[in-house]
């Protein structure tokens, strides 16, 4: 097994793999900070159960670091808007939004997916699936309807987008440690849906309607009720 040095990570690349995040759980106790990707995954997944469907081009990626096992919730701020500001320079007219918790908007489709899990005691792995070149065909009335960079006129490699994800990841990362947790939630804030927007949150046992009014210290949702009460939100789907 033969690993590329990418500044301080250790990367590895698979012909095909069921799932990135699996595979890094095994590799993670040997490497401080690891890359696995694969040219094909046949057994993605995302949040809340989901399927993710990896399609021939598109980036399958797993990231595995040491992390405060407290903190993890700003992995997730950073994962997304790593990914906002990484299309951004490919095209910085795109209509491109972040949608709480992990997602990442273009035209209201969905673009990209992040999975985030603990290897106890002090490590993490982060997978990140992005739809390069293609997207698949889901039914009509899915609430986020999948899409694709090549949709929108950007033509590049997966591992293109993946060196350029690393290095904007290093950055906001950087900025983490030297600014805190409130500064990432207010970078991801001002790339997100606004303040005072009414939304639907869909969590596994309910559905909540309510005005977005920000999110805490350690990144929950803050939702007022009709009835002026606040609740906090700790994981669910939005939906405007």
């Amino acid at each position: 097994m033969t690993f590329t040095a990418i500044g301080d990570w250790q990367w590895i690349d698979f012909e095909s793999t069921a799932s990135t995040n699996d595979e890094a759980k095994k590799l993670i106790s040997e490497n401080n900070k690891l890359i696995v990707t694969s040219k094909e995954q046949t057994a993605g997944r995302g949040r809340m159960g989901h399927k993710w469907i990896g399609l021939e081009g598109n980036l399958f990626m797993s990231l595995g670091l040491n992390w405060n096992a407290d903190n993890t919730n700003v992995l997730a701020f950073i994962s997304s808007l790593a990914i906002y500001k990484t299309i951004k320079k490919f095209n910085r007219n795109i209509n491109i939004m972040l949608k709480w918790p992990n997602d990442v908007l273009i035209n209201k489709q969905k673009i990209s997916g992040i999975l985030i899990e603990l290897v106890p005691p002090s490590k993490v792995i982060i997978g990140i699936g992005v739809n390069i070149c293609a997207s698949p065909k889901l039914d009509e009335n899915t609430p986020y309807l999948p899409t694709s960079l090549k949709e929108h006129g950007i033509n590049i490699d997966r591992l293109d987008f993946m060196w350029a994800y690393i290095e904007v990841f290093e950055e906001i990362t950087t900025t983490y440690q030297k600014d805190g947790s409130q500064k990432i939630i207010d970078m991801w804030l001002s790339h997100a849906h606004k303040i005072g927007q009414k939304i639907i949150v869909k969590t596994e046992k309910t559905e909540i309607f309510g005005e977005f009014i920000g999110l805490d210290k350690q990144g929950l949702m803050l939702l007022k009720t009709p009835d002026n009460n606040i609740k906090t939100i700790s994981a669910g789907d939005i939906f405007f």
